[in-house]
């Protein structure tokens, strides 16, 4: 049992994510959800939304990286991630946007543009 501190509890589930452990890594980060699902740290928020994803829970995964990505608005990499796993789930118009907005952030992310496409 991973230590219960939320750095270690993140650690350990990039470990697991990192070994495609994803339901294990979902798991572990359940404790650092916070109200309504919403997790209290970016990255949390991140690997979890991805976890979720990797098991199945699409629509819970892309709101939460929709919720993750309007808490954070200049947050590039968030907008690029909500945009490839839109495209991915096949929500097209979600991808666009998320992708244009992340191209208006950092003009030169080639991922974006190619989401955009």
């Amino acid at each position: 049992m991973p230590p219960s501190s939320p750095a270690n509890l993140l650690e350990h589930a990039r470990r697991l994510a990192s070994q495609g452990r994803w339901p294990e890594a979902r798991e572990c980060l359940a404790p650092l959800a916070g109200t309504a699902g919403a997790p209290l740290d970016r990255d949390a928020g991140l690997l979890l939304a991805q976890s979720e994803f990797a098991t199945g829970a699409v629509e819970t995964a892309r709101a939460r990286l929709e919720d993750l990505a309007c808490r954070h608005p200049e947050d590039a990499s968030l907008r690029y991630e909500a945009a490839a796993m839109a495209l991915d789930a096949g929500h097209f118009e979600a991808a666009e946007a998320h992708a244009t907005h992340c191209t208006r952030l950092a003009p030169t992310h080639f991922g974006a543009w190619l989401v955009a496409g």
